[in-house]
């Protein structure tokens, strides 16, 4: 629709379940790249938040890190809920709202 302005966030793993319902938590940080479309009136289009996708993740546990390869089950089972949730929407929306200021 829109034009879409590219951003990203580094949002916070604690106790996060890739595999939501399943007992694996896992701690670190993921860097999520989303777009914001600009509204347009005309059409009746209001604009907002659209693709949100996973581009790192780094797990940590005992003072090492790890970065999860992409591609692998780790890293596709964080994304695919990454990319659905609500909290990390929110927080695009708060990153995108902070740049307006």
């Amino acid at each position: 629709m829109g034009e879409a302005m590219s951003d990203y966030i580094i949002y916070e793993l604690e106790e996060f379940q890739p595999w939501p319902g399943q007992c694996c938590f896992i701690y670190g940080t993921a860097m999520l790249t989303y777009k914001w479309e600009k509204p347009e009136p005309d059409v009746g289009y209001r604009g907002g938040l659209v693709d949100i996708r996973l581009q790192s993740l780094v797990i940590s546990g005992d003072g090492e890190s790890m970065i999860v390869p992409r591609g692998s089950h780790l890293f596709d089972a964080a994304a695919a809920t990454l990319e659905a949730s609500d909290f990390v929407a929110e927080q695009c929306v708060k990153d995108h709202e902070s740049w307006e200021e």
